[in-house]
């Protein structure tokens, strides 16, 4: 038998590339039909190939060409194995992750995480939401079994990196709204720099505070 085509494992690698195809597709479309028939044509391939994918995937189901192995109903139910396949669950890779492997292996981005997933919905893009649903996925299935702790690594990196970089623009976009300077005294003052406008307007003088 052969798995590449006929286990479940594999079958997400055939969408993605299914899904490139449709992409391209409908890529030459677009430049070569006017926009009121793409329109209508995009619509009708988009339905067309979900009906269509979702149909032979089923099919293949229900006659046994294709089928869900049990590392796969693993990771989707994580009782499976405890219930219908014992030894798979006795290994102790297989066990579900606990809260000590999670701090030793990721240390400081399960704090910053946290703050990279805060930014990908406030600010969403297109590569942001990306890298919050690869973090959402990565972190449960590390939850499922401690094997798979490696697949939240570089999600959890992004996300940290993130959160990081978002939290220094706004620190450093506030620090530019000030200026330090230190009076006779040595303590610290800081002057509140008003907008050019109103500087331009109003002509007054800084405001000066003592720290």
């Amino acid at each position: 038998m052969f798995q590449a085509i006929k286990s479940s494992e594999h079958m997400l690698s055939h969408g993605v590339f299914l899904l490139i195809q449709v992409y391209m597709f409908i890529n030459f479309l677009k430049s070569n039909l006017s926009e009121d028939l793409f329109k209508k044509l995009y619509h009708v391939i988009l339905y067309g190939v979900v009906v269509v994918f979702v149909m032979a995937f089923l099919v293949l189901s229900f006659t046994g060409h294709v089928y869900f192995g049990a590392r796969s109903l693993t990771l989707l139910d994580p009782s499976y194995a405890r219930k219908f396949i014992p030894i798979v669950a006795s290994v102790s890779e297989h066990q579900p992750t606990t809260w000590s492997s999670f701090f030793f292996d990721l240390h400081y981005m399960l704090v910053f995480a946290p703050l990279g997933f805060y930014y990908c919905y406030k600010k969403p893009t297109n590569s942001r939401l990306f890298i919050a649903v690869f973090g959402v996925c990565s972190v449960y299935f590390s939850c499922v079994m401690v094997r798979l702790l490696l697949l939240s690594s570089p999600a959890l990196c992004l996300l940290s990196g993130l959160g990081l970089s978002d939290l220094m623009n706004y620190v450093i976009k506030q620090y530019k709204n000030f200026n330090e300077e230190y009076d006779a005294m040595g303590n610290l003052v800081m002057i509140e720099q008003a907008p050019q406008e109103e500087q331009q307007t109003h002509k007054k003088k800084p405001e000066v505070t003592l720290i």
